[in-house]
């Protein structure tokens, strides 16, 4: 594309389902308008005939047809290029002072990509790939510039595949637009593109730009939680190396404006480069939005991506300036093409989730659940038996520790369930009311470097139990089934359905085993039976004693030894008395 030649008649063609429309038919006026990060569409205005034969040829046209494929050319003498593909989408018949008139507005075919919100789940992709794979599915042509990030899982909830698409390249510092049936993503750059000579003397039918400070940043960084670190990590933003329109620098003005570091809280979790990445991002928003401004020219070949190249508009504005989108006017035998530079700041996932923007991100954050670390489990000055947690993505990195409740598993006046989390441990928190002040931890988890006490050995996952810091452990074995309570020092007690058994034991070799066989009671040294103040009874069908040196009996005021049958007392000397 090259400046525009205005010494040839303005042509057009428009064409329905491939066929051209009938040049019976009065064309008012035709529009064209293509943007970054939004979806082409035209909009034709057609005069219709009421005393035609048969009346309204326009309405009535085969061609014209909700769904029909258009494409509009536009050009001057023979020389037509297309400036549009796509569906026809609404029609609509007006009537105004007995003279009907038909819109026909049409759309770029990626508008099927707007029409349900769909939820989807994507696991270790790059966000180029997600593009490709959502654009795909609708038959598109595409062009999508390649990712780095590796995520491993993207969720697409309830949002259109368009806004999920431009959404995630939005984050890797692209834009995305549609026309002529290809959707195409590029990091922007006003050195990129078809380059439009622009002076102030020569052609120009209205101009208008402005610079405004108070969008420019002078860094930005990303704050995420490091979980096999345990730790916030801060992301500087790269600067974007976009071309700057005119003298003053985007670094100068924001020294100027004297903004704070641009802090953004990105998450805990996914690419390591993803949250540097966003950060990126903002900065790339940043210094497109520096210098705005739209240009009207007399009509010509423009594209979003191409490049404005303005002369004597002073050292302010001079120099590359990107187009972000264009309009393309033709009525009354002319054609006036609008074109607009710069791009404001504009997050699409705002809106996608109705976040408000900056001024509603404290609710928006309050309403996710946050990862901190206990640094604190006692002398809660309240007695509200709260624990001290550092939370660095909410209240930032530089805060100090507040004091959050801990949700239990039972609660109540002296009773419940009381296992309170250990200093250094890595916890799970919300906030009641999305109120900042309002913390609960409503659990605690293990990472890499915190790992469980035990691993699951396959899907049954039948162990499972309570461990404590100083080795107690309370194992429930759903295989078996059995229970078993132990310490670190070798004490345990297991009642196992398996063996049909309960077991006692002890470090120092003492056991105590109950089970279909009877009890059997095992002392590595000596075994005391005391009863100080009641009797010592024992039945059975055979009482058998061996020992393998002495057996002793006294008693203190008598003893009897009696037998209902037979009394045998043997040894090499018996002596009695």
């Amino acid at each position: 594309m090259t400046d525009a030649s205005t010494d040839k008649p303005v042509a057009f063609t428009i064409s329905a389902n491939g066929s051209q429309l009938d040049k019976m038919i009065e064309v008012r006026s035709v529009r064209i308008w293509h943007a970054f990060n939004r979806i082409g569409h035209a909009e034709i205005q057609l005069l219709d005939d009421i005393d035609a034969k048969p009346p309204l040829p326009a309405t009535t046209n085969a061609g014209l047809k909700v769904g029909s494929s258009l494409e509009i050319q536009i050009g001057r003498g023979d020389d037509l290029q297309t400036a549009f593909k796509g569906s026809i989408t609404r029609l609509q018949l007006k009537l105004e002072d007995g003279a009907p008139s038909l819109t026909v507005e049409a759309r770029d075919d990626a508008f099927k990509m707007t029409l349900v919100p769909v939820t989807k789940l994507f696991q270790k992709v790059k966000d180029s790939d997600v593009a490709q794979t959502v654009a795909g599915a609708y038959g598109l042509s595409t062009d999508f510039t390649a990712t780095d990030t590796e995520y491993p899982m993207l969720l697409q909830h309830q949002t259109t595949d368009w806004d999920f698409l431009v959404a995630r390249l939005q984050l890797q510092s692209q834009v995305v637009w549609s026309a002529l049936g290809t959707i195409q993503s590029k990091k922007p750059s006003a050195t990129g593109g078809a380059a439009i000579n622009v002076a102030l003397d020569e052609g120009l039918l209205s101009f208008e730009a402005r610079m405004d400070g108070r969008d420019q940043l002078a860094s930005t960084e990303a704050l995420t939680w490091d979980m096999e670190n345990q730790q916030s990590v801060n992301s500087a933003g790269a600067d974007p190396g976009v071309k700057e329109q005119g003298s003053t620098i985007a670094s100068s003005l924001a020294a100027d404006m004297k903004p704070a570091v641009s802090k953004l809280t990105v998450g805990y979790g996914g690419a390591v480069d993803g949250p540097a990445a966003r950060a990126g991002a903002i900065l790339t928003q940043s210094r497109l939005a520096k210098v705005q401004g739209t240009a009207r020219l007399v009509g010509q070949a423009v594209s979003p991506g191409d490049t404005l190249q303005l002369k004597g508009f002073s050292t302010l504005f001079d120099g590359a300036a990107l187009v972000s989108a264009v309009t393309h006017i033709v009525a009354d035998g002319g054609w006036e093409t609008i074109v607009e530079t710069g791009l404001a700041r504009d997050w699409l996932m705002d809106r996608i989730y109705d976040t408000g923007g900056i001024d509603r991100m404290p609710e928006r954050l309050l309403k996710q659940l946050h990862l901190g670390k206990v640094t604190k489990i006692s002398e809660d000055p309240e007695g509200l038996f709260r624990v001290q947690v550092m939370l660095p993505l909410v209240y930032g990195a530089e805060a100090q520790p507040v004091w959050a409740r801990v949700a239990m598993l039972a609660a109540g006046s002296d009773r419940g369930s009381f296992f309170m989390p250990h200093v250094d441990d890595e916890v799970l928190v919300g906030f009641v009311g999305a109120d900042a002040a309002s913390p609960v931890v409503i659990g605690k988890l293990y990472s890499k470097n915190r790992a469980a006490p035990v691993t699951p050995a396959d899907e049954n996952n039948y162990v499972q139990g309570l461990y404590t810091k100083a080795g107690l452990k309370l194992v429930f074995n759903d295989e078996d089934p059995a229970v078993t309570l132990s310490t670190k020092g070798g004490q345990s007690i297991c009642l196992d359905d398996k063996a049909g058994s309960i077991t006692i034991k002890d470090q120092n070799g003492n056991s105590l085993t109950m089970d279909s066989g009877g009890i059997k009671m095992t002392s590595a040294a000596d075994l005391t039976v005391s009863a100080s103040a009641g009797t010592f009874k024992g039945s059975a069908s055979n009482v058998n004693f061996d020992a393998s040196m002495e057996i002793k009996g006294n008693g203190g005021l008598g003893a009897q030894w009696t037998s209902g049958a037979n009394t045998v007392v043997k040894g090499a000397i018996v002596q009695i008395n």
